[in-house]
């Protein structure tokens, strides 16, 4: 539950219902060009969602190996950045701190007086130390001068956002003092009425995680864990005859760690055991993948995406996530909803806590396809290797929640 506090003010958006400015195309054609959307969420800290056009994972689930939808192209101008910046200047002087969520922008460091990258993929959870890290940061900087304001930036989706404010207001509603409940209902009311439909279940678990964390409810798990297998619980039916062709991959700190066979699921079969042998040691941020192989073998589609913690792991019980808590399948009405997911864990790599996962059903067929470009196609290297500025998946700021 969000913290009750009194009621403030709204949030005050800066933008118009024409949220839009014409442009020429090449070929001399007049379009629209998105201008940014800005929204006082307090009266120290803005929220800026810059416009964006291209190909991004928010956007698309079929890929093929050609495509990253992890990396977005910049389609601000710099004439709307200008102004961004001339407007900031103009109501606060050099007082004010810009947190980009969406990647490196040079002219955003050439534009305004401080900024500060804290970079992950659009509608994704961020890893745990980077949400520390941008709360210590806003914590810092508003605290340091009255005059002081935070302006949260990103691009395309306003999740990111979401993630941020959310968690600030937890860390507000334990660090901070009394006086400061106003902002934190501001806070409230922005994330439920611009934000919460945008948000995947994902970032809405990582806000969980730090809030349980800072409040000394779930204490940190700092034990050795192993991942024993995946159980798939209803999966959808997306071959043209029924069934489907599932594969997984799972990512630390955005970097792959394991793929698994592509299996032939029939219609008639009600869960898929993935077993993994030796147990595959996990540490820190955490995503599971879930592809869908198309009939032509070129292409595949994302069937659904979790993200979790191993400092939030407990006794090292199964982590099961049902169709609501899965994004992509979450809004996705193929997905059964007795659909799940379950992850089975164990402090040793040799011995599975659970015979279940010995066996799948004799129709269930493997299909030794890793080697394929579609299966072994990493869509995030790019983003892990030039973006992500996380750490090699422990969170730094465990020692904060000890």
């Amino acid at each position: 539950m969000l913290p009750n506090v009194p009621s403030p003010a709204s949030p005050t958006p800066l933008t118009n219902g024409n949220n839009s400015t014409p442009r020429h195309t090449k070929c001399g054609v007049m379009e629209e060009q998105p201008e940014p959307d800005l929204t006082y969420v307090t009266e120290r800290i803005l929220a800026v969602l810059l416009p964006q056009h291209s190909h991004s994972y928010a956007t698309t689930r079929t890929e093929t190996n050609t495509t990253s939808p992890s990396i977005t192209n910049n389609s601000i101008s710099h004439r709307q950045m200008a102004e961004l910046a001339s407007m900031l200047r103009s109501k606060h002087g050099n007082n004010y701190l810009v947190l980009n969520l969406s990647g490196s922008q040079q002219e955003s460091e050439k534009l305004h007086p401080q900024v500060q990258e804290y970079a992950w993929p659009a509608q994704h959870a961020p890893p745990l130390d980077v949400l520390c890290s941008v709360c210590k940061a806003m914590d810092s900087w508003l605290h340091s001068d009255p005059k002081h304001i935070t302006v949260i930036q990103t691009k395309g989706s306003k999740g990111q956002l979401g993630v941020v404010i959310a968690a600030y207001m937890y860390y507000n509603s334990i660090c901070a003092c009394a006086d400061q409940a106003l902002d934190r209902y501001a806070m409230h009311r922005f994330y439920d009425d611009q934000v919460a439909a945008e948000s995947q279940p994902s970032q809405r678990r990582y806000v969980g995680y730090f809030s349980q964390l800072l409040s000394g409810r779930v204490k940190v798990n700092s034990q050795p864990l192993f991942l024993h297998g995946l159980l798939l619980h209803q999966l959808p039916s997306l071959s043209p005859a029924g069934g489907c062709r599932p594969f997984i991959k799972i990512y630390q700190a955005l970097q792959l760690i394991y793929t698994s066979e592509v299996f032939e699921v029939p219609p008639e079969m009600d869960l898929l055991c993935i077993n993994i042998v030796p147990g595959l040691p996990l540490k820190g941020d955490i995503m599971v993948v879930c592809y869908h192989m198309l009939e032509q073998g070129r292409k595949r589609e994302a069937v659904f995406r979790m993200q979790f913690h191993t400092c939030v792991v407990q006794n090292f019980s199964p982590l099961v996530l049902r169709k609501a808590e899965l994004d992509n399948a979450c809004t996705d009405a193929r997905f059964p909803d007795e659909g799940s997911l379950e992850l089975i864990f164990s402090p040793d790599p040799d011995t599975p806590p659970d015979t279940k996962l010995f066996g799948n059903n004799s129709g269930i067929r493997v299909n030794n396809r890793k080697s394929d470009p579609i299966v072994r196609w990493d869509s995030y290297l790019d983003f892990s290797t030039t973006e992500m500025q996380s750490t090699s998946g422990e969170c730094e700021c465990v020692c904060w929640f000890l």
